[in-house]
């Protein structure tokens, strides 16, 4: 089975079988701004050993670092309060030689444009309430993917609403079944290109005119599967294999950047980390310190 061959049988089968564990592992982030509680980007909920991370891109916290913009995860649970991001540790790629921090678009400068919180044990423990964590296992930190059936899942602005008068909003998934851009960048050694277009099929296998996918900055993008016989697969197949962070309209692509890269920081950035990381990713771990 070539990567043309997933049928649209066969991605929704793929998508059944994994919906939980995906759906379950992406959080909405919310900025707190002129008293409105509004969608700022999307995350994906990693834990390692007792230590729990919203890995996102960089731009979607750039508002919280350099503005000082109150965010949030949640809700708590459904219809609830969201968290709080106090007390967090928060890493990003860096931000652009000379570039401005008000600029919503300086960040296209970063090619890495990547970035993870590290949510203090109160906070991991309240998301637990709707939320349940990838490990290590569900990774994939090659640094250029395999060919595939891949999906990105997150919270587009298009499907959020938000109220000013009981500080509360409401988002909705969307769940796209894409493949690897092959046409547009091919000389970029960073980034892996995803397409996206507008007749593109929903994982339901109706075709739907797509929304902007603004909001939906840092989701997951996921293997569902390599080209493999349908009865050979198993849910252990599904693996992160990058984030989003880029979206060109006229080339109708999705720019992303492999986990890798984000593993790599906190395995740099938590020495404490490093003895477990280094038993569950073998030789990967070798070269990067």
């Amino acid at each position: 089975m070539t990567t043309v061959e997933f049928t649209l049988h066969h991605r929704k089968q793929l998508f059944q079988a994994s919906n939980i564990l995906l759906t379950k592992a992406t959080v909405p982030i919310f900025r707190y701004e002129n008293s409105q509680l509004l969608l700022n980007g999307t995350g994906v909920f990693l834990r390692i050993g007792d230590s729990h991370f919203i890995l996102t891109a960089a731009h979607v916290l750039d508002a919280s670092v350099y503005r000082k913009i109150p965010l949030s995860l949640g809700p708590e649970r459904n219809g609830g309060q969201g968290i709080l991001l106090n007390g967090v540790k928060i890493w990003q790629s860096d931000f652009p030689e000379k570039a401005d921090v008000n600029d919503p678009d300086a960040r296209l400068a970063d090619p890495f444009d990547i970035a993870f919180i590290a949510l203090t044990a109160e906070q991991a423990q309240s998301l637990f309430n709707l939320r349940i964590p990838i490990t290590l296992q569900e990774l994939d930190l090659a640094e250029k993917p395999k060919a595939g059936c891949f999906l990105f899942l997150g919270y587009p602005g298009d499907y959020a609403q938000s109220s000013k008068t009981v500080q509360m909003a409401s988002v909705e998934f969307l769940r796209y079944l894409t493949e690897l851009d092959t046409t547009n960048d091919t000389n970029n050694k960073i980034n892996v290109l995803f397409r996206y277009v507008p007749g593109s099929v929903y994982s339901d296998g109706t075709e739907s005119h797509l929304p902007d996918p603004h909001g939906m900055s840092g989701c997951g993008v996921w293997r569902l599967s390599t080209p493999m016989p349908l009865e050979q697969w198993s849910l252990d197949d599904v693996k992160l294999v990058a984030t989003e962070h880029e979206w060109n309209r006229k080339a109708h692509f999705i720019r992303t950047t492999p986990i890798v890269h984000t593993i790599r920081a906190v395995y740099r950035n938590f020495p404490e980390l490093r003895t477990i990381m280094d038993i569950n990713l073998g030789m990967q771990t070798a070269n990067w310190l």
